[in-house]
């Protein structure tokens, strides 16, 4: 076999590596070896390839076998060789986001070298990326131990420090780095961290220091003038503002709806900005949301005029309570196997938002419904706080969410942290003979929500073995018109539907309560079956090769809009895609939309629901803001195997002149780089 057959081996073997196909890839280096037994890097690959098996023995039974005659001076230059090849291998993972196969390499770097820098260093990288924060912080200070004058492991530690809001911490690695290399980027981390702590003072000094490293960083400008506001100095503030405004105006000319080629972007840009800042706030205040549920059933059932005390202590989850009763004939579990297997994605920058690092699977909780005995349910006014409540007065931990939703297993997610212990009293009861089927959960209008929260609760009702024609009513929103659609799909009657008013509690003779499928904003693969089945006809099921092209507008959203969505508009319509509204069709019209696109473009919103309607194999492009990274939709992507990238939008310069503008970071609009769409779109297609 000639050298050019065997680099085409080789290539080939490479890409499948990347992929995960081992035994091809195995083969295909075993094949290479066995023509050219004197190339070490054959050893060095197929060694590689068993390693990332986890057969690590018989990687390095391969790795050492050239060496088992050679010198021992022979045998350090071939471990010195394979270090370096491995530390190369291990970078390429990383860049390519697999950052657990990088940790695995990483790792078997410190077995060569037990004292090497670079391999503490990535190593400490690659487990950051999959969310294992302390494990990545004692790999960065081992790196320091070996170098104490390298910047870089300070700084990482920073990040990370900075992230979990240990300011006070980050402060002390990100000073340490600064004493080391004078970096304007580090000394803007401070005063960050400072402002945090409210150590104002401290704060215009480390932004002032950045200032001069560096005089061009528009960021370091407009917190110094946020800093200078704290201080009751606006006019400086304002003065600092514009010359960041000056230096970036990117955002606040979109967010002004401005030409990009106005000349004046300092005080008149800053003018405009303020008021409208001001004429926004104004707004929101003078029409603060107001909901009001139609309440067909309760308002014949009596209601006792007291207030309710708070619950007395709580069950974290609903098996300890069925366990502390006797009552197993009340807790029937359904699924018990919620294991979510997690693909990282696909993106742009060098390093995973911190919003996706999760590593390689989550395990959620198991899926079950409850049957309670003159049980209590209550649900807050905003749907952003619930309680469901046993006959002692205690509240059900895995059946009372609230927000903020956070991952599953969080230490804030703890019953004993649910903010009803912090109430005086609930709202009043309304007493109710007959059995309810609570269906209701927390922003239950929202259709990401409503889809993947609420509905699959059916599907464990019906799977429960529960007879529905019992239940006397079923007890969910049915305001929105995707709503009702919902409902007539399932065959619930009307007549069996009963609202909960905003701020209420109800008591019944029996609550029967279907879990979430597994954690709010968390569930697993089953949900996405059961909405197939839902609604898309068995005609469906004979689906198309998928080749349209869609991205998803926010049109009628106040929220999260595209501020230069007419450049997006522009750019997609060369590469071939149409835009639409979602909110103005049909569930039905929707999924059957989504099944027939092998590409998807949006901003992250609730349209993007529609994904586990998508074909295997679908690509998916989000557009967040970067101050609100919620990776629902990647995980809805990993659910039904979907090939998932993301983009982040641009902000104005530094942090709290945005967060002046938009006080609720979930509410930001974004402003895309059209050069960066467009660059990963070309990658997208390439792929």
């Amino acid at each position: 076999m000639d050298d050019l057959e065997i680099d085409k081996l080789l290539k080939q073997a490479s890409f499948d590596l990347e992929r995960g196909e081992y035994q091809t890839a195995l083969a295909l280096y075993q094949h290479c070896l066995e023509s050219q037994p004197d190339v070490l890097a054959h050893y060095w690959n197929l060694g590689l390839v068993y390693l990332l098996q986890g057969e690590e023995l018989d990687a390095q039974t391969i790795w050492m076998s050239p060496f088992l005659e050679e010198s021992p001076e022979e045998f350090q230059r071939g471990m010195a060789e394979l270090l370096s090849f491995l530390q190369v291998r291990g970078h390429q993972f990383l860049d390519r986001h697999q950052a657990d196969l990088a940790e695995t390499i990483y790792r078997q770097t410190l077995e060569l070298d037990a004292e090497n820098f670079v391999s503490y260093l990535y190593l400490g990288t690659a487990l950051s990326e999959q969310g294992k924060y302390d494990e990545a912080i004692c790999c960065y200070q081992q790196a320091i131990d070996l170098n104490s004058q390298n910047v870089e492991p300070y700084q990482l530690v920073g990040e990370i420090l900075e992230k979990l809001q240990y300011f006070a911490e980050a402060i002390s690695y990100y000073s340490q780095a600064l004493a080391i290399a004078q970096n304007s980027e580090i000394a803007y981390r401070i005063g960050l961290c400072s402002l945090h702590l409210q150590q104002v003072d401290s704060a215009i000094g480390y932004f002032e220091r950045s200032i001069q490293l560096d005089p061009d960083f528009a960021a370091a400008y407009s917190d110094l003038g946020y800093a200078l506001l704290q201080r009751s100095q606006p006019n400086e503030a304002k003065t600092f503002w514009g010359k960041s405004l000056q230096l970036d105006s990117k955002f606040i000319l979109a967010y002004l709806n401005l030409s990009v080629n106005k000349n004046d972007k300092t005080w008149s840009l800053l003018e405009q900005l303020l008021v409208k800042i001001n004429s926004e706030r104004a707004r929101r205040n003078r029409h603060p949301k107001t909901e009001v549920v139609r309440q067909p059933n309760l308002d014949k059932r009596n209601l006792t005029g007291d207030r309710v005390g708070i619950p007395e202590g709580f069950y974290e989850t609903t098996r300890d309570w069925a366990i502390s009763q006797g009552r197993s004939d009340c807790y029937r579990t359904i699924f018990d196997n919620n294991v979510i297997k997690l693909k990282p994605p696909k993106t742009l920058d060098r390093s995973i938002h911190f919003s996706f690092r999760f590593g390689r699977s989550i395990q959620l909780p198991e899926s079950f419904v409850a049957i309670l005995p003159q049980g209590r349910y209550w649900l807050n006014s905003g749907q952003t706080r619930s309680a469901t409540i046993c006959s002692d007065n205690r509240l059900l931990g895995d059946l009372s969410p609230e927000s903020p939703i956070l991952e599953p297993g969080h230490p804030d997610k703890h019953p004993s942290q649910h903010s009803i212990f912090e109430l005086d009293s609930l709202p009043p009861c309304r007493e109710i003979e007959g059995t309810i089927a609570i269906l209701s959960g927390l922003s239950n209008d929202i259709y990401f929500h409503w889809m993947l929260d609420i509905l699959p609760r059916f599907e464990l009702l019906k799977r429960s073995g529960i007879n529905w024609d019992e239940i006397d009513y079923f007890l969910i929103d049915d305001r929105q018109s995707f709503q009702q659609e919902s409902l007539q799909h399932l065959a619930i009657p009307p007549s069996k539907v009963m609202s909960l008013s905003p701020g209420s509690q109800i008591r019944a003779s029996q609550l029967i309560v279907p879990s979430f499928p597994g954690s709010i904003a968390w569930m697993p693969s089953w949900t996405c079956d059961f909405l197939k089945t839902l609604f898309l006809s068995v005609e469906d099921g004979q689906l198309s090769r998928p080749r349209d092209r869609l991205y998803i507008r926010r049109a009628n959203a106040s929220s999260r809009r595209v501020l230069n969505e007419n450049e997006v508009l522009k750019l997609l319509d060369r590469f071939g895609f149409r835009s639409a509204t979602l909110e103005s069709i049909s569930v039905r019209d929707q999924a059957e939309l989504l099944a027939n696109c092998s590409i998807v473009i949006a901003p992250h919103g609730s349209g993007l629901t529609n994904l586990v309607f998508c074909q295997p194999g679908t690509k998916v492009i989000e557009i967040f803001s970067p101050n609100y990274v919620y990776p629902c939709y990647w995980l809805v992507s990993n659910l039904v195997d979907l090939e998932y990238y993301y983009l982040l939008g641009e902000t104005m310069p530094g942090v709290y002149l945005q967060k002046l503008a938009y006080p609720d970071e979930r509410h930001e609009d974004i402003v895309v780089d059209i050069e960066k769409l467009k660059t990963l779109i070309e990658w997208v297609l390439e792929s």
